[in-house]
């Protein structure tokens, strides 16, 4: 994720073949007319199928349509028509960029036998498993935040450990009042928007979740809690009040 954040350089080291130049890529030195062919690259047969007789033109085997044999084999490919090469690329991550993102080096990968140019190289970035507490989404940094019942209800400044530009951690007031699930925005807490320029904001995700403790103030103090907030107990129908669990997620 610091990766990025703040963009880095790195370097690859990729193995690769190219055409031969001391041959230029023909195996050979010098070359002769094929004597199958007669130098056409072409040979014909003929079939004969009772009193017919059919003519079949074809490419010529031994020269493989080419019309020449080898002489001198290359001594620096030892007729291969390829050596191989090592090449270090510069790769440049560039801030803001995101998973998934592709460099493209052009013509720099093998050379291939059917093409008188190189492919390219294309490298997809991919982000590390790591567990630093931050989840991206595009240019939003995500953080789940565990708050007990007091917390959520006085408010509470928090500090979350592993943001990429911030080694020592970030400290986050959380208002009161807040609810379970309930997302707060801290703006340009975010990732860096690459080319756009700005940054991203933060969301931090909120969990509320009361102690056993809360929970036994809670039920000891329910009349004064539902004359504090204006609640009233409900209707109970024909009597019969049915308990139940609270949900959890």
């Amino acid at each position: 994720l610091k990766d990025f954040y703040f963009g880095r350089t790195l370097q690859i080291h990729l193995e690769r073949q190219r055409f031969c130049g001391g041959c230029k890529g023909e195996g050979a030195l010098n070359f002769k007319a094929c004597g199958d062919c007669g130098g056409s690259g072409t040979k014909t047969q003929i079939v004969q199928m009772g009193p017919m007789i059919m003519h079949n033109q074809g490419p010529c085997m031994t020269c493989r349509g080419s019309g020449k044999t080898r002489g001198d084999s290359c001594g620096q490919c030892s007729g291969s028509k390829f050596i191989k090469q090592d090449k270090n690329l510069e790769l440049v991550i560039k801030k803001g960029m995101r998973p998934g993102d592709c460099i493209t080096f052009n013509g720099e990968s093998s050379h291939v036998e059917e093409f008188t140019e190189p492919g390219d190289v294309i490298v997809e970035v991919i982000a590390a498993d790591e567990d630093s507490g931050w989840e991206r989404a595009g240019d939003i940094l995500r953080h789940r935040i565990g708050l007990t019942l007091g917390e959520a209800l006085a408010g509470k400044v928090v500090r979350l450990d592993g943001h990429p530009a911030h080694d020592a951690g970030v400290f986050i007031q959380i208002p009161a009042g807040v609810q379970n699930r309930q997302e707060i925005v801290v703006e340009g807490l975010g990732m860096p928007r690459g080319e756009t320029g700005g940054m991203g904001d933060a969301v931090p995700v909120l969990t509320v979740m009361p102690t056993r403790e809360e929970k036994a103030v809670l039920e000891a103090n329910t009349d004064a809690l539902r004359a504090m907030f204006g609640a009233s107990a409900g209707e109970t129908g024909a009597g019969l009040i049915w308990s139940a669990n609270p949900l959890v997620y």
